[in-house]
């Protein structure tokens, strides 16, 4: 349990497992007392093997995410019925992130040393859209990022490459599906099934670990399609009690700065470039690891 606890919870912070079994015996002296083997012997979730409850409450209707990137790849992608989209809708309630009018973001672009104008740092023109992490080719998306480094990252601009990095306001109050915490949910919120959430944490992980997905060059565009699926459903769902009518974006973890965060709002005139500055890439500092 304690195993459990600090690495699917996230309930304890730079704990270790010694000191959150001396808590939970603690906090739980008569169930320690009188079931000792339920913090001491291996744990699970009875749910996940049985398949009437899998039915009502996996947010994947087979329970493999294999089969619902197969589907939307080669069967069907508008209207798959691999996924519960009211569980998913329901998760997505619980990582709202609201910002205010006036935040600052920022994007990079590879130019020339003379850099790009203002007026041309936002999303590319619909004819010239192509596809991304959010977006399929068509679509109008602002990719912006938390900070000037982590969009500079993002470019993989080469060794001795002038980049442009704008500087872009929020011009109104927004809300947006941190999908960066989507397997990070806390188990206090109000209203959250725990066993839910528990038996779907590994469905979870997989929609955190494909929004933050490096993608090569060499990489389809069909790798796309289901952080592409998540990204449209997201923006149709409707916020009820809320003064805004939908969310404006979803946020995602930099896969090219740890320390950075990406988002990307649906409708590029929520953001105005208010300053741009050239820099040139001096170094590059190349790591590697052996795969075989």
């Amino acid at each position: 349990m304690k195993s459990e606890l600090i690495h699917n919870w996230n309930i304890f912070n730079k704990k270790s497992e010694s000191d959150v079994y001396n808590i939970i015996t603690a906090i739980c002296k008569e169930k320690y007392e009188n079931n000792p083997e339920l913090f001491d012997q291996p744990v699970g979730i009875q749910e996940l093997y049985e398949q009437e409850y899998l039915a009502q409450h996996s947010l994947l209707t087979t329970n493999s995410w294999d089969d619902f990137v197969e589907a939307l790849k080669t069967k069907n992608r508008f209207h798959t019925h691999y996924v519960n989209l009211k569980l998913l809708e329901r998760f997505c309630s619980y990582i709202r992130k609201p910002y205010k009018s006036g935040e600052m973001f920022y994007r990079c672009r590879i130019s020339t040393e003379e850099g790009i104008p203002i007026e041309e740092m936002g999303a590319p023109p619909i004819e010239k859209t192509t596809e991304g992490r959010a977006n399929a080719r068509g679509i109008r998306c602002l990719y912006l990022g938390d900070a000037a480094e982590t969009t500079i990252y993002e470019a993989r601009a080469g060794a001795y490459d002038y980049v442009t990095v704008g500087k872009f306001k929020l011009k109104e109050d927004i809300i947006v599906v941190d999908l960066k915490r989507i397997n990070q949910i806390s188990p206090f919120i109000e209203g959250l099934d725990c066993l839910e959430y528990a038996t779907n944490k590994e469905h979870l992980n997989k929609i955190n670990d494909e929004m933050g997905k490096i993608m090569r060059r060499s990489d389809s565009a069909l790798d796309y399609i289901p952080t592409q699926y998540i990204t449209d459903f997201v923006k149709s769902i409707i916020i009820p009690n809320e003064d805004v009518k939908g969310y404006a974006g979803i946020e995602y973890k930099s896969v090219m700065h740890s320390d950075g965060y990406n988002l990307a709002l649906f409708n590029p005139d929520l953001c105005e470039c208010i300053g741009t500055q050239v820099y040139r890439i001096d170094m590059i500092d190349y790591r590697k690891h052996p795969i075989i």
